[in-house]
């Protein structure tokens, strides 16, 4: 009997630690935000010297944003404005030989910026904080079926080659030597102009985008890897994944998909609300996918103002997190964060400004509506445990970030100065945050630690 007894409380106990650390389906939705996230606080107005912008790129540092304003100079020449982010002032402006500047890049290093538009020309300048800005047009082949403009710039991640596309031509050159490598692809699979390009993370393939064709090629010697259907031809960009073999494109009806590279494999089907998806990128860790779309006129109770939404994803599971609607007459078209992940700014092309913000500012406010305060958490470790883990994109499966409870703390050294390591009783039995006893911030997180 007592036998009996005892495995009924043993059952009881293991079913009440299961809910607690496996959240209800209803949980589950409650991590979809909708429209609730509003917009971050820290939102500024670039306003160019132009009157429309037609390309932009941060500097990977994040402190500088290139933007072409669709302004001239008295010669005729294109000008290139460069932007302090800390300051929102304009620190220089090259004048480009091109006409129409289309396209914007910057090379990982922050050394070069690349310039693309007319007159099938491609301008690296030398942005190098010891020397003077100079620039130097790169070759381009004889080429009979290109377009009078080259489109989209890509440097790629290892910083040694530059791809153009132009008409149905991918163009990649060397850029320490300027020279021109490739010209992809003499025949297309299927006929139409390039609208998009990637390079994969290890910089050995690039993905065009030919009308209703995605091609993967290899760089090394110029042949094709693979080539499946482009669900929604024109419509957004391409965009890899920093970190994985995965490409993430646009469908029709504003959802987004993640293929699997280099078979084409649909990993996950993204469910965006606005009408058309517009652009999209990934964050430089890789661990979230940001989207810009739009609402068509009079959507949500807005009148006859187009409505701009900006959502965001985890990639891993994804996971819709949240997302803001931008009610300001304009519809943004772009965006853009910049490599060191600290800054993320909306722009179109109609317009002449840009919208800046701080990507970690969303990512905060999108976990603190994930992350409510409990009464059993005076100090607030357990928000600030959460915040981090949802802001770090940390897979704490099959736990959530808001369920944790905390089982005991302990005061010990890290690198010389006074953490506490706080136990936590779900999922793993063996959860541990580290905090900063002075500062109250939290530094680490050992999942199914000793």
């Amino acid at each position: 009997m007592k036998t009996k007894s005892f495995f009924i409380l043993l059952t009881l106990l293991i079913l009440l630690t299961v809910t607690a650390c496996h959240p209800s389906s209803q949980g589950h939705t409650t991590t979809n935000l909708g429209s609730q996230t509003l917009i971050p606080p820290t939102f500024h107005h670039l306003q160019t010297t132009g009157a429309h912008i037609t390309a932009l790129a941060f500097r990977p540092d994040g402190q500088m944003l290139a933007l072409a304003a669709g302004n001239e100079d008295a010669h005729g020449h294109s000008l290139i404005e460069i932007w302090t982010t800390a300051s929102q002032q304009i620190s220089q402006t090259l004048a480009a030989t091109s006409q129409s500047i289309g396209s914007l890049a910057f090379s990982p290093d922050g050394r070069w910026l690349a310039s693309a538009g007319g007159d099938l020309n491609v301008t690296l300048w030398n942005l190098a904080l010891d020397a003077e800005p100079t620039s130097l047009s790169l070759p381009a082949a004889a080429d009979t079926t290109a377009s009078s403009a080259f489109g989209t710039l890509a440097f790629s991640p290892n910083g040694q080659l530059l791809a153009a596309e132009n008409g149905p031509t991918l163009w990649i050159w060397e850029v320490k030597t300027a020279r021109l490598l490739q010209t992809l692809p003499a025949q297309l699979p299927v006929a139409g102009e390039a609208d998009a390009l990637a390079f994969s993370p290890d910089s050995e393939l690039v993905a065009v985008r030919h009308n209703a064709t995605i091609t993967l090629w290899r760089v090394a010697d110029g042949k094709s890897v693979a080539t499946f259907p482009a669900a929604d031809p024109g419509l957004c960009g391409l965009a890899f994944s920093p970190i994985d073999a995965v490409l993430a494109t646009c469908l029709r009806n504003g959802r987004i998909q993640l293929l699997h590279m280099p078979d084409g494999k649909v990993l996950q089907t993204l469910a965006n609300d606005p009408n058309a998806t517009w652009d999209i990128t990934f964050s430089p860790d890789g661990k979230f996918l940001a989207a810009i779309g739009v609402h068509g006129a009079g959507g949500n109770g807005t009148g006859e103002l187009p409505i701009t939404t900006l959502s965001l994803w985890r990639v891993r599971d994804g996971q819709a997190l949240g997302r803001f609607d931008v009610v300001t007459g304009q519809i943004y078209e772009r965006l853009a964060i910049s490599p060191n992940g600290q800054a993320l700014a909306l722009f179109t092309k109609n317009a002449g400004d840009v919208h800046l913000t701080s990507f970690p500012d969303w990512l905060t406010k999108i976990a603190a509506d994930q992350c409510p305060t409990q009464q059993a958490d005076a100090d607030g470790y357990l928000q600030k445990i959460c915040t981090y883990l949802v802001t770090n994109g940390i897979d704490v499966t099959p736990g959530d970030p808001g369920r944790y409870a905390i089982r005991n703390i302990e005061e010990r050294t890290q690198d010389g100065k006074p953490v506490l390591w706080v136990f936590l009783n779900c999922c793993h039995m063996g959860d541990i945050a580290i905090i900063d006893k002075a500062t109250g911030a939290v530094i680490g997180f050992r999942a199914s630690a000793e």
